[in-house]
C-alpha cells in the first residue's frame, strides 16, 4: 500500500530511527536519514543523508544522495551524488563526486564525474538520452511474474492432456491383447478337431 504525504510548506523528514516498509509518495520535498524498503516518489527534491538508505526505486524532481540506494533512480533535473547507488539512473544532469560509487547503467543529458569516483556500467549521454528510457527492474520483475502466472494454467492444461493421451494409449494397446487370448484358443481347438476328423477318415 502506498503511503501519501502532503507537504507543501516544508520537507518531510524521515529521521535516523525511522524504518519504513512500503511505497511512499510525497507532494513536496523529503529528507531521508533512516531506512526505507519500498519505492519512493517525490514531486520536489529528495535528500538522502550519509546514514540514509532506500531499497527500492526512487523518482524525484532533483536529488542529493550521500547515503545508499539499491534500485533504479529517475530524476527530472539535477542529481548530486557522493554516496552509493546500485541500479540504473536516468536524469537530466548528474554530478558524481570523487567518493561516489555507481553500479548500473547511466542515462543523462549532461554528466560530470570527479576523479576517484567508481563507476561500473554503460553510459548514454546526450539530448536524446532520456527519450527511450529502459524498463525499470521492478517493472521487469513484475512482468516476468505475470507471464509466469499466465503460463502456469496453460502448462497444467497441457500436462493434463498429455496424461489423458497416455492413458488412452495404454487402453488401446492392452485391449486387443486381452481379447486375442480366447480367440487364439478357439483357433487351436478348431485345428485339433480338424486333425482328429481327418485321422478318423483315414
Amino acid at each position: 500500500m502506498t503511503q501519501h504525504t502532503d507537504t507543501a510548506a516544508q520537507p518531510t523528514v524521515f529521521g535516523p530511527a525511522c524504518q519504513i516498509r512500503g511505497d511512499i509518495s510525497i507532494d513536496g520535498d523529503a529528507v531521508i536519514l533512516g531506512t526505507i524498503e519500498g519505492d519512493v516518489e517525490a514531486a520536489g527534491r529528495i535528500e538522502i543523508g550519509e546514514e540514509g538508505s532506500i531499497r527500492g526505486n526512487v523518482q524525484a524532481g532533483s536529488m542529493s544522495i550521500l547515503g545508499r540506494i539499491e534500485g533504479d533512480v529517475r530524476c527530472d533535473d539535477v542529481l548530486e551524488m557522493s554516496g552509493h547507488i546500485e541500479g540504473n539512473i536516468a536524469c537530466g544532469k548528474i554530478e558524481i563526486d570523487s567518493s561516489a560509487t555507481l553500479v548500473g547503467n547511466l542515462r543523462a543529458k549532461v554528466i560530470a564525474i570527479s576523479e576517484g569516483a567508481i563507476y561500473r556500467g554503460e553510459v548514454y549521454i546526450g539530448p536524446e538520452a532520456l527519450d527511450e528510457l529502459p524498463e525499470s527492474r521492478k517493472a521487469a520483475e513484475n512482468r516476468s511474474i505475470s507471464a509466469a502466472r499466465a503460463a502456469a494454467p496453460a502448462e497444467a492444461d497441457d500436462a493434463g492432456h498429455a496424461e489423458a493421451d497416455e492413458q488412452a494409449a495404454e487402453i488401446e494397446t492392452t485391449a486387443p491383447q486381452q481379447s486375442s487370448r480366447p480367440v487364439s484358443g478357439l483357433l487351436r481347438r478348431r485345428s485339433e478337431m480338424l486333425s482328429r476328423n481327418n485321422g478318423a477318415k483315414a
